[in-house]
């Protein structure tokens, strides 16, 4: 089923971040179950997904919330860079110390380097998503590819990334993105990932030259920390 203009409507609709971030809550509340991840009490909820029909509508305003425009920005330019540093992005948050096994990069969570990280002189994956969807503006294979297979065997890794990929279809000359994620916490991770990911999807539709579309967000593991269920509150 599809509305006019290709946009995506089998996920639930939202017009803002704050709506989707305290209907994630809610669902949490009301029907999580407590599971225990490397020992760590969370309340979890699975296949949990929406669409963010304005994704610049991106920027979290509950107060209650405090969260952080210029830590936001931050990552988003530290992404943008192609950086793993540690020390350049605990300028804006020092608790990104504590996913650095040896101090000094980010391992997984550098999406920027997966996105825009050239091996060699080979050409970064965001310069391939484009080239292929300027030669193919129907295709359905530009997907940026984030999680990768070696990190199954990280078991005692303080990082391993959150999001899986990042694919982008242009619909009605309008480029939608759709982010699949294998965990995200709604208290932390959520507003701060839907802030970046809109991003580089209007980065990479102004590239285009094309109006933004949708984002579309799953997560196979929706869910709480025990030292936010009063926050959550």
């Amino acid at each position: 089923m599809q509305a006019n203009g290709g946009e995506p409507v089998t996920l639930p609709a939202f017009d803002n971040i704050d709506d989707v971030v305290l209907t994630a809550l809610r669902t949490i509340q009301s029907g999580g179950q407590v599971v225990r991840p490397r020992g760590i009490v969370t309340q979890e909820v699975l296949g949990f997904g929406f669409v963010l029909e304005n994704p610049r509508a991106r920027a979290t305003c509950n107060p209650e919330r405090r969260w952080s425009l210029p830590l936001a920005i931050g990552e988003f330019c530290w992404h943008s860079a192609g950086s793993d540093s540690v020390e350049q992005i605990a300028y804006y948050a020092s608790a990104w110390r504590n996913s650095s096994d040896d101090g000094e990069r980010i391992a997984s969570s550098c999406y920027g380097r997966r996105i825009f990280g050239r091996a060699q002189s080979e050409t970064s994956q965001w310069d391939r998503v484009k080239a292929l969807l300027s030669a193919d503006p129907d295709s359905r294979r530009a997907v940026l590819q984030i999680h990768a297979t070696d990190e199954l065997d990280l078991v005692r890794a303080r990082d391993v990334a959150c999001t899986l990929s990042c694919q982008f279809l242009i619909r009605g000359g309008r480029l939608h993105s759709f982010v699949s994620m294998r965990s995200n916490d709604a208290i932390w991770g959520l507003p701060y990932d839907v802030f970046l990911f809109t991003m580089l999807q209007e980065r990479l539709a102004h590239e285009l030259g094309l109006e933004l579309g949708a984002y579309s967000h799953f997560a196979a593991s929706m869910h709480l920390y025990e030292r936010h269920f009063e926050l959550a509150n």
